[in-house]
């Protein structure tokens, strides 16, 4: 196909007259000479007219039409600095009808329009500055930047330059009239921190923290689950129960540590019943060595011991004196669960000579989640501070759903998690 340029060409060709000047004279001539020769003549000259009709007729309905163009006048736009009018083309819009447009734009990208803030710079009292900042998810900023883009361009408004996030636009008279926009810039949110179960963690830290999760001996699975965290862990296994022998192995099997969780008469009872194999006030130190002796073989080897309830006991400093008299022979490790502000029972094992420790944080006195891991983050403070805690749970699901999502958090943090043994003096 041939260009414009062609075409135009060819029509100035077409056009041109086809009588030249010696023809011209020839038939003034003949006119002069005869009026036969005038009627030739004429009828000549009708001939060439109809011809070139012809042929103007069929180059219109072959050349290809030339579309019209588009121009834009230079606003007259004086700086009120330098009074130089600037170069921008005229708007066609307003801002406020740029900006419903944009909000559109928007929309059509399932973005609020509340994701457009606004900012402004003054010159004395008059706004010259006015920046739009557009919130958007970051999955979304490429798309968003090429409709941006599209925008500009079909309202006439041509980009400065791209940088980056960033789209600068040019000053235009008819929105100098309300407010210059100078840049519209894109960014992605602040991201959204989820936490595990909505709770904050503690900050970095280093402490050490010792679990120990009591009243193990009713569901094997549940034990085992709770001894496949990788991270080391004291079950207290609760004599008499139908699976304390079972789950006492599969502790040792999994090379974790035993603790006889050791029933002592609560301050409460008989309401409370600690259940069997409890040690209560009334009893006599050789009732209380058979007891002892029969816990122990209900479970086989143990590395330590803790109280279950025994508020009252753990109160009665000759009582557990008798208690850790009649453990001697099987362990010398025992940790106070703490279950009463005035408990005595850790003194008690100190004076006897044994290894000891104390439960400095129950976590899960709530079946909450969210409550678990609060309580584990508090166990972790306080090991940041002391440079090491006990911290007591219970085997239940909710429990072990939490240490399974928090403890890998905490390690990230700097805290670790260590054998009970090693806090224990």
């Amino acid at each position: 196909m041939k260009n414009n340029e062609e075409f135009d060409q060819e029509e100035e060709e077409v056009a041109k007259p086809i009588v030249k000047d010696g023809l011209k004279a020839k038939i003034v001539n003949k006119i002069k000479g005869s009026s036969v020769t005038v009627i030739a003549v004429l009828a000549a000259a009708l001939v060439v007219l109809v011809a070139t009709s012809v042929a103007l007729i069929i180059h219109s309905n072959t050349a290809t039409p030339i579309l019209p163009t588009y121009t834009t006048t230079p606003t007259e736009v004086v700086d009120t600095d330098n009074n130089t009018p600037p170069s921008a083309p005229v708007v066609t819009i307003t801002y406020n009808e740029f900006l419903k447009q944009l909000k559109l734009m928007l929309f059509e990208q399932n973005i609020a329009s509340e994701s457009i803030s606004e900012t402004y710079n003054y010159t004395g009292s008059t706004p010259n500055i006015h920046m739009l900042e557009i919130s958007i998810p970051a999955d979304k900023s490429n798309s968003v930047m090429n409709e941006l883009i599209y925008l500009l361009e079909r309202n006439r408004l041509p980009r400065l330059y791209s940088e980056g996030s960033n789209i600068f636009i040019t000053t235009t008279a008819d929105w100098r009239a309300e407010i210059t926009i100078t840049a519209i810039t894109i960014a992605p949110p602040v991201e959204i921190v989820k936490y595990p179960f909505g709770v904050t963690p503690p900050a970095r830290g280093s402490g050490k923290i010792a679990l120990l999760i009591d009243d193990a001996g009713m569901n094997l699975e549940l034990a085992e689950t709770l001894l496949n965290i990788k991270v080391p862990v004291a079950l207290a296994v609760l004599p008499h129960l139908p699976y304390s022998k079972q789950t006492a192995d599969l502790i040792r099997a999994k090379q974790k540590t035993v603790f006889l969780h050791f029933p002592m008469e609560p301050l409460n009872y008989p309401i409370a019943d600690p259940g069997a194999g409890a040690v209560l006030l009334n009893m006599p130190e050789s009732l209380i060595q058979q007891i002892v002796a029969q816990n122990v073989e209900n479970l086989g080897k143990i590395d330590g011991t803790n109280n279950h309830m025994g508020s009252a006991v753990t109160e009665n400093a000759d009582k557990m004196k008798q208690i850790m008299n009649s453990l001697r022979p099987y362990t010398t490790s025992f940790v106070d669960s703490n279950t009463s502000p005035n408990t005595v029972a850790y003194d008690i094992c100190v004076e006897q000579g044994f290894r000891c420790g104390i439960n400095k944080k129950f976590l899960d006195n709530e079946n909450d989640h969210a409550y678990i891991a609060s309580k584990l983050y508090e166990a972790a403070e306080l090991a940041n501070t002391q440079g090491g805690v006990i911290a007591i749970g219970h085997l239940r699901p909710d429990t072990i759903l939490v240490l399974q999502e928090i403890v890998p958090e905490l390690q990230k943090l700097g805290y670790s998690f260590v054998a009970i043994s090693s806090l224990m003096k």
